[in-house]
């Protein structure tokens, strides 16, 4: 008789489960759970953010914003450091290797602007200045 019930508990249990299983829809694991390594290590950045600009692809970058005549470039610890003319004369300027923006910019040989004529003389009691702007 314990042999007997043992059996029927197994068969119980067996077609439980088989009719447990087709009953059920099959779970799909959670994507964080099917995450492979080389996704973790690329989530909250792009993966070439580490990437230098090669110097071509930054110097077609400025010439695209106006600078012109762009010369000394070189690379100190991922910013090109450069000299160029802008609109506004000389410049020495400082740019981010890895995206191509402009980190800072300085005039160089600043001259103001003055329109017009201006005259200026005299002689030792008298002195002048005319200007039209």
């Amino acid at each position: 008789m314990k042999s007997l019930s043992t059996i029927a508990l197994a068969a119980l249990l067996s077609t439980g489960t088989i009719v447990g299983a087709h009953a059920m829809p099959a779970m799909q694991a959670p994507a964080a759970a099917t995450a492979t390594a080389a996704d973790v290590e690329l989530v909250g950045h792009h993966r070439y953010s580490h990437r230098i600009l090669p110097k071509h692809v930054v110097q077609r970058s400025l010439q695209r914003r106006g600078y012109r005549h762009i010369r000394n470039m070189r690379l100190v610890r991922g910013d090109y450091f450069l000299t160029a003319r802008g609109h506004r004369g000389e410049v020495r300027l400082r740019v981010d290797g890895r995206t191509g923006r402009i980190l800072s910019r300085q005039a160089l040989h600043h001259r103001p602007h003055r329109p017009g004529i201006r005259l200026h003389g005299g002689n030792g009691n008298f002195s002048y200045s005319f200007g039209i702007h």
